[in-house]
C-alpha cells in the first residue's frame, strides 16, 4: 500500500499519527504531514514539528516570503537557535568560555556566509540539495497549514545536545559530560514536551494530531512509557506510530548504540516507511533482522570524526 493512502486512512479514522524518525529523512516526514493536511483539511488538529522555536516566525509568515528565501532563512534559524542555546549553556556553566566561543564563531560564520552568498556560501552542491529538499518540504507544509487553517507548531524544547555535539566535533572530544549516556532516559522523557505542546494547542480536540518526534523518544528505553505516543494514549487518544527511516542500517545502528549504552528498546513503531515504501513491520524488528555491511564500530568511528572550525 502507498504510505500516503495508509496515513490518510488513519487520519480519516480519527487516529493521531506520530512520525518517529532518526532525523535523517525530515523531508519525507514533512511531505507526509503536508499531504495529510491537503487530503483531510477538516480532520487534522495540528502538525507539531521537532524543530527549534526560532522556526515559528518563518512558519507563521510563510506567505510573505518566497520558497528560496524561506529555505535560506530556515538554515539561519537553526544557527540562531544554537547561538541562543549556547549562550544559555554558558550562563549555566554547562560549557566553558572556550567552547562557547567555538560554537558562536562557527554559527556566526554560517549566518554571515548565507546572508552574503546564499547556501553556496557554506554548503557543497550535495549539501545545498539536502537543505533544499528538507526546508523546501517544510515550506510546503507551512503553506498547506496556512491555506487549510491547520496550525504548524515548532515544538523542540531544547537544543543542548545539538550544541554539545557541535562542541565535540569542533574540539575532537566526544567525552563531553553532556554526551554522557547516563542522561539519556531523562532526555527522552517527553512529559515536559507534551505539557508545553498542550499549552499551545488543544490535543484533546477532534481531529488527528500529527506529531513529528525522534525515534528514541518513542522506542521506550528500558520499558519506560513516557514517549509522546504513550502520553497521548494515556489521555484516551488512539495513536498510530509510523517509523520513517532511510534504510535498515540507520535503524540497526541506532539500536546497537542504545544497546551498548545499556538500554533496551521496547516500544517500536506500528509500521515503517523506508525508501518510500510502506512495510507492515515495526522498525526495530526490521533493524534487528538486518546485518549491516559496515560494522558498527567502523560506522561510529566515521560518524565521530573531527570537523575543523570554519575560518
Amino acid at each position: 500500500m502507498d504510505p500516503n493512502i495508509y496515513i490518510n486512512q488513519q487520519v480519516q479514522s480519527g487516529k493521531d499519527i506520530v512520525f518517529a524518525e532518526t532525523h535523517a529523512d525530515l523531508s519525507s516526514t514533512f511531505n507526509f504531514m503536508r499531504d495529510s493536511i491537503v487530503a483531510n483539511p477538516a480532520k487534522v488538529n495540528v502538525a507539531a514539528l521537532e524543530l527549534p522555536r526560532t522556526f515559528q516566525p518563518l512558519i507563521d509568515n510563510v506567505d510573505q516570503m518566497g520558497r528560496e528565501d524561506f529555505i535560506e532563512q530556515s538554515v539561519i534559524a537553526l544557527s540562531i537557535s544554537d547561538l541562543q542555546t549556547a549562550y544559555e549553556m554558558r550562563m549555566n556553566n554547562q560549557i566553558t568560555e572556550e567552547e562557547y566561543l567555538l560554537v558562536t564563531d562557527e554559527q556566526a560564520y554560517m549566518i554571515d556566509a548565507i546572508q552574503a552568498e546564499g547556501l553556496a556560501g557554506v554548503y557543497t552542491p550535495e549539501g545545498i540539495q539536502d537543505m533544499t529538499e528538507r526546508y523546501g518540504a517544510l515550506h510546503d507544509l507551512a503553506v498547506a497549514g496556512k491555506e487549510n487553517n491547520v496550525p504548524i507548531v515548532a515544538t523542540d524544547l531544547n537544543r543542548e545536545m545539538a550544541v554539545a555535539m557541535s562542541v565535540a566535533q569542533l574540539t575532537c572530544n566526544y567525552e563531553h559530560p553532556l554526551l554522557s549516556t547516563d542522561t539519556i532516559e531523562d532526555r527522552m522523557n517527553d512529559e515536559p514536551y507534551y505539557d508545553a505542546l498542550g499549552q499551545k494547542v488543544d490535543l484533546s480536540a477532534s481531529g488527528s494530531n500529527l506529531i513529528h518526534r525522534g525515534a528514541n523518544h518513542i522506542w521506550g528505553l528500558n520499558g519506560t512509557e513516557n514517549g509522546v505516543d504513550d502520553l497521548l494514549e494515556a489521555d484516551g487518544r488512539e495513536v498510530t506510530v509510523v517509523g520513517i527511516h532511510n534504510s535498515p542500517n540507520e535503524i540497526n545502528y541506532a539500536r546497537i548504540s542504545m544497546d551498548r549504552s545499556g538500554y533496551t528498546l521496547d516500544d517500536p513503531s506500528d509500521v515503517t516507511v523506508m525508501d518510500g515504501a510502506l512495510h507492515d513491520r515495526p522498525d526495530l524488528e526490521i533493524g534487528k533482522a538486518h546485518e549491516s555491511e559496515t560494522p558498527y564500530d567502523e560506522f561510529i568511528q566515521g560518524a565521530t570524526s573531527c570537523a575543523p572550525a570554519s575560518p
